[in-house]
């Protein structure tokens, strides 16, 4: 999909197999580019610019794979939805810092390690 829509090509050093792969390392997996530049033998540089390409690739496709809320949809008749009527379904990510008793703070611990829960 991404040649044929999106037009990218292999260039002479790299395929658009490996730019891919590059790709979903660095974004599915989290590791840094760095890592990648003794696995793939290439430059920094040369990674965060087909990085951005396929980024860019990725990104132009959205209105195929990205559906918004339909606005006609009703809601059940369950008294629990009342609570959600605007909401699109997803969490914001927004941590704000608790004060647990120490026994507790494992549970609390975010990926940074800082005492916080998750609010809707």
């Amino acid at each position: 999909m991404l040649c044929e829509r999106c037009g990218l090509s292999s260039s002479v050093y790299v395929t658009v197999e490996e730019k891919v792969a590059m790709f979903l390392l660095v974004a599915g997996h989290g590791l840094k580019m760095k890592l990648l530049r003794g696995t793939y033998k290439r430059s920094l540089g040369t990674i965060s610019t087909h990085f951005s390409a396929i980024l860019r690739a990725i990104l132009s496709m959205h209105g195929e794979f990205i559906k918004l809320p339909d606005a006609n949809v009703q809601s059940p008749n369950d008294y629990k939805w009342k609570w959600f009527g605007d909401a699109l379904g997803a969490l914001d990510g927004c941590h704000v810092d608790v004060s647990v008793p120490v026994a507790a703070q494992g549970r609390y611990r975010n990926r940074k390690q800082a005492v916080t829960t998750n609010m809707l």
